[in-house]
């Protein structure tokens, strides 16, 4: 049996950028986040490991003092502890789907 998610039934669990929570099983929780231009998530660790992957724009990934340009199609991975940030440094918005972990 297949579930299916609408973007639009998801709880926002972050106002600005907007983050809408999936759904979480036991072991991995999926996130669709939207930054406008602009927008930008401050450098920050969680204890899981989390897949970045984007969907549509591009922005910057910070990285454990490391800038990495990221577009479209894009997936990162980033180890638990690690140190993270996010920028959309674009003039459309960046939109990511983030699994983390657990």
């Amino acid at each position: 049996m297949v579930e299916l998610y609408k973007l639009e039934n998801a709880d926002i669990v972050l106002q600005k950028p907007l983050g809408q929570k999936i759904d979480k099983k036991q072991n991995v929780e999926l996130v669709h986040l939207t930054l406008q231009p602009n927008d930008q998530i401050p450098l920050h660790a969680n204890p899981f490991d989390v897949f970045f992957h984007v969907t549509y724009g591009s922005g910057i990934l910070k990285l454990e003092g490391e800038e990495n340009s990221i577009i479209a199609s894009d997936t990162a991975f980033i180890p638990k502890d690690a140190m993270r940030g996010l920028y959309n440094n674009g003039n459309e918005e960046l939109k990511i789907l983030v699994v983390k972990i657990f």
